[in-house]
C-alpha cells in the first residue's frame, strides 16, 4: 500500500444507521495526544484495551521482584505507543471493517 493511500481520508458508515466515522492523517495526531482514550472513543475497543494493558506493568512495577528493568518496560511501552500512533489510520479502518461498517467510496 502506498503511503498516500495509507494516509488518505477514509469514511465508514455504520450498517444499521447513519452514523459515520472518518480516519486519516488526523487520526495520527489524536492518537498521539490521547492514546487509548481516542481509540475507545472511535469504537476501536480491542485496540484501546491492548494499549491500556501494555501500560499496566509500568504502574505496578516493583523493583524487588522485577525480571526486567523499568527502563526496558518503558521502552516497550513507548514503542507500542509510537506504533499505535503511526498505524492509527490502518488500525481504525481495520476495526471498522471487522465490526461490519461499510466504507463510503468517493466518486471523485
Amino acid at each position: 500500500m502506498a503511503m498516500a493511500g495509507f494516509l488518505r481520508r477514509r469514511v465508514f458508515q455504520h450498517p444499521f444507521g447513519s452514523k459515520t466515522e472518518s480516519v486519516g492523517i488526523h487520526s495520527m495526531m489524536f492518537a498521539l495526544i490521547s492514546g487509548p482514550i481516542y481509540y475507545w472513543q472511535k469504537r476501536a475497543r480491542l485496540e484501546a484495551v491492548i494499549l491500556c494493558i501494555i501500560g499496566v506493568p509500568l504502574l505496578v512495577y516493583n523493583p524487588d521482584n522485577a525480571l526486567v528493568s523499568r527502563a526496558v518496560l518503558s521502552d516497550i511501552a513507548s514503542v507500542v505507543w509510537a506504533g499505535s500512533v503511526v498505524l492509527a489510520p490502518f488500525l481504525l479502518a481495520l476495526s471498522y471493517l471487522r465490526q461490519g461498517w461499510n466504507e463510503i467510496i468517493d466518486s471523485d
